[in-house]
């Protein structure tokens, strides 16, 4: 039974929950509907649990249509995303009730072979296997609650994605609860992949394993949020390009132009590694590929991303690298773990959905939240 609670946390430590983003963004509306928006069997998935996903998601078009994005486009995208979180919450529940019911099991019969020889009933056994389960369970989730907690900006946080602290909790541990059940009924079914397998994976997507070498460059970038809209900053940025191609210096551009704080003290040069800020690596991985084609020397046109307008001029590129099978031998037995994981826990999906009645009961997101009521 120690290998049954040990499982479960392991588990719980391996599904985090992704965590409400606090922020200047908008927020959701404080009277937002509560209730529930599928039942699966005679449980329910809660509008909470499509929420705390949904939220940010929300959150994030909303700055985008105030940055210049179209409502309507606003909300197919919000739509889009809604059917997907709540695809995936009616699958989460399916689990949760499956491994409830598995674990049901396992403890009458353990209970039972324990109170064949020990002088105890039935009844007693299962009373005290059950309150070492919840109060290990109870403890271990409970640290981990707190971590997840801060991530979420804290329990203001927390309230801001119309989410209680009860409900966090209770959404941990039905997450805590199906992990363990994967990791006792889906493993066996998962064979490790042969080195075989794996080299012959290696051989066959070379592509996947060719690294590219450094690209040095400068740029500069105009963001359309502090920009008051798309349209400014597409100004911005045709303004410096005409600049530069008036005899500008390409550095002094950048210091006197570009929105990126981090580079435009440098003259716009942007250095091989990773950024610190993953907002800014996001956009900086489509930029050295941008400069990874672009001729040394050349300025770009002006280039639109997600995020704004942006200029490049490369300085270097080094030669790329096939990454050593010694060396991607271990990234892909996990990817090839992770597919096998994954299709064993589609099939018991499937499974399910055949024999345990789901219905969807709001297959479109709240209309209050439409993004045609968003203040540009």
């Amino acid at each position: 039974m120690r290998l049954f609670y040990v499982l479960i946390l392991i588990l719980t430590l391996l599904l985090p929950l992704a965590p409400a983003r606090a922020g200047d963004i908008p927020v959701l509306p404080r009277d937002f509907p509560r209730g529930h928006v599928a039942a699966v069997a005679d449980g329910h998935v809660s509008i909470w649990e499509i929420f705390a996903v949904w939220e940010p998601l929300w959150a994030e078009t909303a700055a985008k249509v105030r940055a210049g994005l179209s409502p309507e486009a606003g909300d197919v995208l919000l739509q889009t995303e809604w059917e997907a979180v709540l695809n995936a919450a009616i699958r989460d529940e399916l689990f949760y009730r499956e491994a409830t019911q598995h674990f049901e099991l396992v403890i009458r019969s353990v209970a039972r072979d324990l109170a064949q020889g020990g002088g105890y009933t039935v009844e007693y056994v299962e009373k005290q296997l059950r309150a070492t389960f919840d109060r290990d369970l109870k403890r271990e989730l409970s640290k981990l609650n707190e971590e997840q907690v801060k991530m979420a900006g804290g329990v203001a946080g927390l309230q801001r994605a119309g989410v209680s602290y009860d409900e966090w909790h209770q959404r941990l541990r039905k997450k805590a609860v199906a992990g363990a059940f994967f990791s006792l009924v889906l493993s066996p079914r998962v064979v490790a992949p042969t080195n075989k397998e794996v080299q012959d994976y290696y051989r066959a997507n070379p592509d996947e394993f060719a690294r590219p070498g450094p690209v040095l460059f400068r740029h500069l970038y105009f963001d359309s949020l502090k920009r008051d809209g798309t349209e400014s900053a597409r100004e911005a940025a045709l303004h410096a390009w005409r600049a530069i191609q008036d005899g500008m210096d390409f550095a002094e551009a950048a210091r006197q132009f570009s929105d990126d704080r981090v580079s435009a003290a440098e003259g716009g040069l942007e250095k091989a590694e990773p950024a610190i800020d993953p907002g800014r690596e996001a956009w900086l991985i489509d930029l050295r590929k941008v400069a990874r084609e672009e001729p040394v020397g050349r300025v770009s046109a002006v280039l639109e991303s997600p995020a704004g307008f942006h200029i490049v001029r490369t300085l270097a590129v080094a030669p790329g690298r096939a990454l050593p099978f010694e060396e991607a031998q271990k990234e892909i037995q996990a990817k090839l773990m992770g597919r096998r994981w994954q299709a064993e826990q589609d099939r018991l999906f499937e499974e399910l959905s055949k024999q345990v009645p789901v219905r969807v009961l709001q297959p479109r997101f709240p209309p209050e939240l439409s993004m045609h009521r968003i203040q540009r």
